[in-house]
């Protein structure tokens, strides 16, 4: 499970409160859009708040994909394609929409195993400021292409879980991208630095 600070940056720390202040009384959501069907597992950059041209307050969690489970072609919109290895991606979250605020709780949940009923204010903001907790977490990702009730296509993301550094690590010794991946990711060796010093933190 990845733990969160206990502490935040201060830049965009007053975004990210005003933001998330009502996170406790909404509904957890498994909605999103700017990631195409399929099943990934997918590298957070960093996750982040800010305010559109429109005046409009955003949360976008920035993503690298690392590995393509099913590229679920059956699902892709006409002329559109599944996402390919070291693909950037963009969850972005409009936060004028009501299910958006639930959407970023689905995705503290299925990213840190945190309960859904301890996800407050202050562990949003945390996440969403320049400390980027969750940079370089692998988490798996399950997305499906819908109809709205206005029958318009839409995406639902599911964060299913973290990916274990060992797990990642494991994969891509075998794989042949695994070498540009690591290079491009997870340089210096830090994949299996942090398995060492996890295996020393529970020895």
């Amino acid at each position: 499970m990845t733990a969160l600070p206990t502490t935040a940056s201060a830049a965009n720390t007053e975004l990210a409160r005003k933001i998330f202040a009502n996170v406790r009384n909404v509904k957890t959501r498994v909605e999103a859009n700017y990631i195409r069907p399929g099943i990934y597992w997918l590298f957070i950059n960093r996750v982040r708040v800010g305010t559109s041209r429109k005046n409009d307050d955003y949360t976008a969690i920035e993503l690298t994909v690392i590995r393509v489970l099913d590229d679920r072609m059956d699902h892709q919109l006409p002329g559109s394609r599944p996402h390919s290895v070291l693909e950037s991606c963009t969850h972005m979250l409009m936060m004028k929409h009501e299910p958006s605020i639930g959407n970023f709780r689905a995705f503290l949940v299925g990213v840190t195993g945190i309960a859904d009923a301890n996800i407050d204010m202050d562990a949003c903001t945390l996440v969403s400021t320049d400390a980027n907790p969750l940079g370089g977490t692998v988490v798996l990702v399950d997305a499906t292409s819908i109809r709205t009730r206005k029958g318009e296509p839409f995406t639902a993301v599911g964060y299913r879980r973290e990916v274990p550094p060992a797990e990642v690590l494991e994969y891509l010794n075998s794989e042949k991208q695994g070498s540009d991946i690591k290079a491009a990711l997870f340089p210096n060796e830090y994949l299996e630095k942090v398995i060492a010093a996890e295996t020393a933190a529970t020895a």
